[in-house]
């Protein structure tokens, strides 16, 4: 539909339109894929229900949920659970 004047004239647009694919192309990664381990999506926080998540720290992985991690106790008294603990719970419970 040719209701009006062009703004750009079509040999500008085109130029932009490829500029902005170059561009999309360099700079539109693919987000990294988010890694799943045995517990997650597992664990809730007894007090508000949210979800733990792991977090590497400078001893051992740890579980901890990001509002306590966050916010600290004054949102949450939960704390964070040691990943060997869980690991030796669960074997314990399966044998």
């Amino acid at each position: 539909m040719e209701t009006h004047e062009a703004i750009i004239d079509m040999e500008t647009f085109q130029a932009v339109q490829a500029e902005k694919e170059r561009r999309a192309k360099r700079f539109n990664k693919k987000p990294a894929s988010r890694t799943t381990y045995p517990f997650s999506g597992l664990l809730l926080c007894d007090n508000c229900g949210k979800n733990y998540r792991r977090k590497v720290t400078a001893t051992d992985p740890v579980w901890i949920y990001g509002t306590f991690n966050t916010l600290g106790k004054s949102a949450c008294a939960s704390k964070q659970i040691p990943e060997t603990m869980l690991q030796q719970v669960t074997a314990d419970v399966l044998g």
